[in-house]
């Protein structure tokens, strides 16, 4: 049975991209790998990184459809709204801004490129993935959800969630200091970036309830 590593120093590296002529059969043992684990656990995505192989690769359940991701990269984003996720890797409930229509490039197993438009829950969960094969988790960028702030009213959410933002500024100084150490990091602070452009727009007061154990994703491919 393969395990769902929790080690943060192992899900903080980046993933290396994959040369599918090359190593092919690595890939293609990574992938049925990871769809035993999620036919096993009842998952609807999981990463090579999360199943200690550092290659960019993961699979997204879509209703029972496992489709596998090789290479992937986001070209475009739009509409962003709060999420509220849990990460297999990570114990608790988090707040993370996403967009919400994303467009996706990717290669197949067999090294086709494809391109597809992905809206609602499954741009979310895609991008959740993307953040595990760059060494992002929740606890990174997100805002954990404490028993404090469900039982908070809609106004007092609003202030946590500004106050949150604007936390960002004093974490990306932080960050900056380290990455001349350490350019590892830099994804931290591109992640930063993404954040702080939701302050650009008005303050979302709802949270979107979105767990990534649950099954309603769907995909919107191109014509």
């Amino acid at each position: 049975m393969i395990e769902i590593i929790k080690d943060l120093d192992k899900l903080g590296q980046r993933a290396d991209e994959i040369d599918l002529k090359k190593d092919n059969k690595l890939v293609r043992d990574t992938i049925i790998s990871l769809k035993d684990t999620i036919r096993e656990k009842n998952l609807v995505y999981l990463t090579a990184p999360q199943i200690d192989v550092p290659i960019r690769v993961f699979v997204i359940n879509f209703n029972g459809n496992l489709r596998s991701f090789v290479n992937p990269v986001i070209s475009e984003t739009k509409g962003f709204e709060l999420s509220r996720e849990k990460c297999n890797s990570l114990d608790g409930e988090y707040i993370r801004p996403r967009a919400n229509d994303v467009r996706v490039m990717y290669q197949t197993p067999l090294g086709k490129i494809e391109s597809r438009q992905m809206l609602g829950q499954a741009a979310i969960v895609f991008q959740h993935a993307v953040d595990h094969l760059d060494g992002l988790t929740l606890r990174d960028v997100g805002l954990e959800i404490t028993e404090e702030f469900d039982k908070a009213s809609d106004d007092e959410r609003v202030e946590l969630i500004n106050m949150y933002l604007e936390s960002l500024d004093l974490k990306r100084k932080e960050i900056e200091k380290e990455i001349e150490e350490n350019p590892e990091l830099k994804q931290v602070s591109d992640a930063i970036d993404f954040l702080e452009s939701v302050q650009k727009g008005e303050t979302v007061a709802s949270i979107e309830n979105v767990k990534i154990d649950n099954k309603d994703i769907e995909v919107k491919e191109d014509g």
